[in-house]
């Protein structure tokens, strides 16, 4: 039987009789290849198929009788004697209908044989020493299928390969500039405790478009306010997706908030009703007596304090944008209980911020998602949006049952109870998507407001000749007022560009809400595929010429 089958089966001249056959599947997967441009390509699964090589999975499996003989008798009740009498039945049965079918054509030349021909002419051969059965002519046909795996296995594999090589050079697409990438991680180690610094650092090397792999996320990097004005602009729709990040997937209600909604029909719906009932100019006018309040507590608190020690500046700003926060949104101050120490809330505030500002493999690596089962980050999300969510609904409950107030003393939770039950909107909010509003409102809103006063007055402490000319500007146009009022504010034109200026130099979000693309594109000449996470950076667009002239107008020399 070896004789038979490697003088008849397993020479070279047999293996080239079967070129051709190779070629053309190998041509058709190739093209199958280059007509994908949707995303990428299960290559395995792919090539797999190619070779055909089921046969040899069925080898592959654990068989504890190979091991340990007297428990054969167990495979009975483990369900493999019966997988493998399945097996053997569908085996035996497609071969007794090759067979009959290359029994009943005529014979053909020797250079035309297939490896079934090749066995019948041996059969019926009078001058070969053994006379194979029918089962003895289907066993080696088994056998010498599955060795015969492991020689077509290099050559279609390693066809496939090359030509897949020369396919990839001749047509990969052209992405913008990047530093070169590492295994597995790609650019991840680039990035340092202060990502939107590293970023900087890269973009000054390799231009205001950069390309990142970061682990398994291609990723775009703008730092141009012309690049990202062109995106926005005519690319708004094909960047119009949002990435699922781990953290703010779970603390967003699986992605019901504006920030982080899919393209579509409510994302659309509910951020028109937010520019319409929440984000009017009307409605921000209507919370101005709030904000006065607030702001006349926090100046009186500062005055009674001013000789008594230094005082957390930070601190109270940070509380006093939470407290108008909680009073616009929920017409309740939580940021601080009796006895002044932090409400719960203020804590949960903080825990959010740090969970969604915080460093998740399943952001870089989707796949390694369930690492954070161990790490302890599922756990803290989970424990902080169960918080969260007590929280919210005790303030919706409050709401629904108290008496229907007039639309001019509406607070943000009533608007939102408001369209929810109104017919005529086009979407019915539901109550977790009520929630998904509220988490953009208040953790979105609180952060960046105290941050952004915070920087200006760091920045006019390290600059004296600002902060003189800035308190001359309020003095004489104030003079000896107690308070000033939001209408006046218009009048402080140096104290704007100040404020302008710390933007600038220090923006509330340096990384703007990241992006990711829903279509292939060409974006400035190069190659954007679908999928794809695009950030912009705002500080460095900001500091490009175009933004300079605000510097220059101002006379702002020492920042």
């Amino acid at each position: 039987m070896r004789k038979i089958a490697i003088l008849e089966l397993l020479i070279v001249k047999r293996v080239q009789s079967f070129r051709a056959v190779k070629e053309q599947e190998v041509a058709l997967m190739i093209s199958s290849i280059t007509s994908l441009e949707s995303g990428p390509v299960h290559l395995s699964e792919m090539l797999l198929y190619l070779v055909n090589n089921a046969a040899l999975l069925t080898l592959r499996g654990f068989a504890l009788a190979n091991f340990s003989p007297r428990l054969e008798w167990i495979h009975k009740f483990d369900g493999l004697e019966a997988k493998l009498n399945k097996a053997f039945m569908e085996l035996d049965k497609f071969y007794d209908e090759v067979i009959e079918e290359h029994m009943k054509r005529k014979q053909p030349k020797a250079k035309y044989e297939d490896l079934v021909d090749v066995l019948l002419r041996v059969r019926s051969d009078s001058n070969q020493n053994i006379s194979l059965t029918i089962d003895q002519f289907i066993g080696p046909l088994y056998t010498v299928t599955i060795n015969f795996h492991h020689l077509l296995i290099i050559l279609f594999v390693l066809t496939p390969t090359v030509l897949l090589l020369f396919q990839w050079r001749s047509g990969r697409r052209i992405f913008p500039p990047g530093p070169r990438g590492q295994p597995f991680i790609g650019n991840l180690h680039k990035l340092g405790e202060l990502p939107h610094r590293s970023l900087q650092h890269l973009s000054s090397i390799y231009g205001t478009l950069m390309f990142l792999q970061l682990g398994s996320m291609p990723t775009l990097i703008i730092s141009s306010a012309d690049i990202a004005r062109e995106l926005f602009k005519n690319y708004d729709r094909v960047f119009s997706g949002r990435p699922h990040l781990y953290g703010l997937k779970k603390l967003s209600y699986g992605c019901l908030n504006i920030a982080s909604a899919p393209y579509g029909e409510f994302w659309r719906e509910v951020r028109k009703i937010t520019v319409q009932e929440l984000l009017s100019a009307k409605r921000v006018q209507s919370f101005r007596a709030v904000r006065e309040e607030e702001l006349a507590l926090v100046m009186s608190f500062i005055t009674s304090c001013s000789e008594s020690g230094p005082i957390d500046l930070s601190e109270m700003l940070l509380r006093l944008v939470n407290n108008i926060v909680c009073h616009v949104t929920f017409s309740k101050k939580y940021g601080v209980e009796e006895g002044g120490e932090k409400s719960k809330i203020d804590a949960i505030l903080r825990d959010t911020q740090t969970l969604l500002g915080g460093f998740a493999l399943a952001d870089f690596f989707p796949r390694l998602e369930w690492i954070h089962k161990f790490d302890g980050l599922k756990a803290k999300l989970n424990k902080t949006f169960m918080e969260l969510d007590k929280f919210y609904d005790e303030v919706i409950e409050e709401h629904v049952k108290r008496k229907k107030v007039k639309p001019e003393h509406e607070d943000l939770v009533d608007v939102l109870l408001r369209v929810s039950s109104d017919p005529s909107q086009t979407i019915t909010l539901t109550r977790d998507q009520i929630k998904g509003v509220l988490t953009d409102v208040f953790i979105a809103g609180t952060d960046t407001s105290s941050a952004t006063v915070v920087w200006t007055m760091t920045e006019l402490i390290k600059n004296p000749k600002e902060m003189d000319r800035a308190q001359e500007e309020v003095r004489r146009i104030f003079g000896t007022k107690d308070m000033i009022r939001e209408e006046d504010l218009s009048q402080l034109s140096y104290l704007k560009l100040v404020i302008k200026e710390s933007m600038r130099l220090h923006p509330p979000a340096p990384l703007l809400v990241p992006r990711e693309t829903i279509e292939n594109c060409t974006f400035f000449g190069y190659d954007i595929p679908t999928k794809l996470e695009c950030s912009s950076m705002q500080q460095q667009s900001q500091e490009t010429p175009r933004f300079g002239k605000i510097k220059e107008s101002s006379n702002l020399t020492g920042f």
